[in-house]
């Protein structure tokens, strides 16, 4: 149970990310020009996911912080591929954009290990 339990937090602290950032891209494409949207959404990503990695390490830290950020990254490539691009777009466009995908993927890594290695530093 106590493993069923980790994953599935990971998953859903990996999936409130991915939708955030997903909102974020949608309003953003909505309001302003996609060029515009790809760099709201490639900023939007990591702070988004900053966040999530400060309540994750603070409440549960079940993992190490490049393991954290291995499977958020993983779960969220995951999401993209499967829901994303093949449910809703029925397309892989997206992943031919750098700066749609690639980039916040790196930043969300980033983002993860670094919050991650930064509160575990604070813990007495």
């Amino acid at each position: 149970m106590k493993l069923l339990q980790k994953s599935v937090t990971l998953f859903l602290c990996s999936f409130i990310g991915w939708i955030s950032s997903e909102v974020v891209f949608e309003l953003g494409s909505n309001q302003t020009s996609l060029e515009n949207a790809l760099l709201i959404h490639a900023i939007g990503v990591p702070i988004i996911f900053v966040f999530i990695s400060i309540f994750y390490f603070k409440t549960y830290n079940y993992t190490k912080p490049i393991f954290t950020a291995f499977l958020f990254l993983l779960i969220v490539m995951f999401l993209d591929v499967f829901v994303l691009a093949i449910y809703i777009q029925k397309s892989y466009d997206m992943f031919r954009n750098f700066l749609r995908t690639w980039i916040p993927f790196i930043l969300l890594f980033e983002a993860t290990y670094i919050t991650g290695t930064f509160v575990n530093k604070k813990k007495p």
